[in-house]
């Protein structure tokens, strides 16, 4: 919980859930583990009133370990937005893409001839665009055809 959420009257806000979010992060790099997972909620209570939160695990990205350095502040006023939080996110996963499929080239290959397969042979309108009624894969005007 956050900071906030730990006084009375409890306050909630999307600032909160930002909070919550850095702490899933946490339990993501983390393998799952809750950070103090051994502490009683009192000892908890504290170190998040006090801002004492965990290191971000081993192996977290620098701009990751940033960002919940920049969500875990007290005052949520100071703590970033949810779009804010998106756009830092999509910034790091740009940097970390995976590589291309081993056989990049043939894969290229498969998905010409998948979209090729789903245009009707009556017309020039992809499949995807016609009203739902008329959707038919190639496969499905086959069996039909059979019956």
């Amino acid at each position: 919980m956050a900071p906030e959420s730990l006084k009375r009257p409890m306050k909630f806000s999307t600032k909160t859930d930002v909070w919550s979010f850095a702490i899933m992060m946490y339990e993501v790099f983390n393998c799952g583990v809750k950070p103090w997972p051994d502490d009683p909620p009192k000892k908890i209570a504290t170190a998040i009133r006090k801002c004492n939160m965990p290191s971000m695990p081993e192996g977290t990205p620098e701009e990751l370990k940033e960002l919940t350095a920049q969500i875990w502040v007290v005052d949520p006023a100071f703590r970033p937005t949810m779009a804010q939080l998106c756009s830092s996110l999509y910034a790091a996963m740009k940097k970390y893409r995976p590589p291309p499929p081993e056989n990049y080239e043939g894969s290229l290959g498969q998905l010409s001839s998948r979209v090729s397969m789903m245009w009707d042979d009556t017309d020039l309108i992809p499949i995807y665009r016609r009203p739902s009624c008329h959707l038919q894969s190639p496969i499905k005007r086959q069996m039909q055809q059979l019956r």
